[in-house]
């Protein structure tokens, strides 16, 4: 199953006393890293939310807000500080005095000093607030999971196409490496004829010209093993457990075989093919990056 390791949800719950409001993003991380941003309020909830999340997700840096808000105006958490306010007010005073100022002090001229009011986290009902806060979470979760795995199907299909175009360079690669098999017989041939007429014949050089010029005439063991990779890579973007760190994997073992098969290349065609074939799977490992 492809899922992404990023993603966007939010969530809100709102009762009698007051509204809930959860914001879930991701992005992609070897491990599970939550981070929470809470009122002080829900501090005692920090431990409880992280469980929670890793019910949604095993891997990312996921970023939890978590904002709460009275819906009673009565208790909007906004308080006037007296002293405060009557502080300015005598410096004014004092002000008009050592100016000469005879305009008299307004209301408006006190708003200026945004300090003189308090504001206060919502704290009562706080088996309330915890009760709309999972409610609301649990929301945002599930949206946050449905565009994973919206963007997880997105990145699957892609990496199909790929991994199509790679089996496609293998089956050429494999079509010209037999075509050129008698070439690379007539060249073993002519080449061992030339070290059998060499005066000075070493047993050693000539086991080792045969070992190296037989082992490059096929690479279809190289082209069967890739297959059986890319096989592998499919069946587990069907399968319903979590594949991002074995698709990797498999990844690292396609690219050794495109490499061997590289050093193997007597020919410019499969050169070129085995080129395609490392950028193909730079391009499938950037999006497996992402994937859970």
């Amino acid at each position: 199953m492809i899922i992404s390791m990023t993603g966007f949800g939010r969530g809100d719950c709102k009762n009698h006393e007051m509204e809930a409001v959860v914001e879930v993003r991701s992005v992609n991380n070897r491990f599970l890293d939550v981070t929470l941003r809470l009122p002080r309020s829900l501090s005692a909830h920090e431990q409880a939310i992280k469980d929670i999340t890793r019910r949604y997700i095993s891997r990312g840096r996921v970023s939890i807000y978590v904002a709460l808000k009275s819906v009673n105006p009565s208790n909007l958490g906004i308080q006037l500080d007296r002293v405060m306010a009557k502080a300015y007010f005598n410096l004014l005073e004092e002000l008009k005095q050592a100016t000469g100022i005879t305009e008299s002090i307004r209301l408006e001229h006190l708003f200026q000093f945004s300090d003189i009011f308090m504001t206060e986290e919502v704290e009562e009902g706080s088996d309330e607030a915890w009760k709309c806060t999972q409610e609301a979470l649990k929301s945002a979760l599930e949206t946050f999971t449905e565009m994973r795995r919206e963007e997880g199907l997105a990145l699957a299909k892609d990496m199909r196409k790929r991994i199509e175009k790679l089996n496609q360079y293998g089956d050429e690669i494999e079509i010209i490496s037999r075509q050129k098999i008698p070439e690379e017989y007539e060249a073993l041939k002519n080449r061992l004829t030339e070290i059998l007429e060499s005066p000075k014949l070493e047993n050693s050089r000539l086991e080792t010209e045969i070992a190296i010029l037989t082992d490059k005439l096929d690479v279809t063991e190289e082209c069967v093993r890739f297959k059986s990779h890319t096989d592998m890579f499919i069946n587990l973007m069907d399968s319903d457990e979590l594949v991002g760190r074995k698709l990797n994997f498999l990844l690292q073992e396609m690219n050794r075989e495109v490499n061997t098969i590289g050093a193997k290349a007597n020919c410019a065609e499969i050169s070129h093919r085995a080129v395609f074939m490392k950028e193909e799977i730079e391009k499938i490992r950037e999006q497996v990056q992402n994937v859970e």
